[in-house]
């Protein structure tokens, strides 16, 4: 059976790598996507910008972030689990337990939006719309997607930290 610390590196180590997958699907997808929108002269390019440049600082933001805290927070928390770990598994608990809850309220909104989106684009006659819609699906489609692969990755890591506690 895995121990602690164990499970906590396991988890840094996926949210680490969907870090870089985010920013590589910035690199890769939307920052040449963006870049195609502006060369080429048709108004649904046009209504692509707006949401892929949101995802494209979500996406740095949220994945560098990543990057350069994780590693800090899980030594951190590696050392004070080797001086306390009942509170150390207590507090990760708390915290895992209300970044669940936010996860919940941020998929809702996602799949909320993404669905707003894909009327929009449906009941949409200018090509702009059709094209800012279709910018949104792909925004919102993306952090749903995002969110939902962490909370997945969060959901395990406390079932692991609910065994310990028992």
């Amino acid at each position: 059976m895995m121990n602690y610390i164990q499970q906590l590196h396991h988890w840094a180590k996926g949210d680490l790598l969907q870090a870089k997958i985010m920013l590589a699907w910035a690199f890769i997808f939307c920052i040449p996507l963006i870049c195609y929108c502006f060369k080429i002269n048709k108004i649904f390019y046009k209504g692509l910008i707006i949401p892929l440049i949101l995802l494209v600082l979500m996406l740095f933001g949220y994945g560098s972030y990543l990057l350069i805290t994780k590693d800090k927070e899980v030594q951190k928390l590696e050392q004070q689990y080797l001086e306390n770990q009942k509170r150390i598994i207590s507090k990760e608990q708390s915290r895992g337990n209300a970044n669940s809850q936010s996860y919940v309220v941020f998929k809702t909104i996602w799949g909320s939006l993404l669905l707003v989106s894909i009327v929009i684009y449906l009941l949409a006659s200018s090509m702009y719309i059709k094209g800012f819609s279709t910018g949104c699906i792909i925004l919102f489609l993306t952090l749903l997607i995002t969110d939902t692969l962490f909370h997945a990755r969060l959901n395990v890591y406390l079932s692991f930290l609910q065994e310990l506690n028992k």
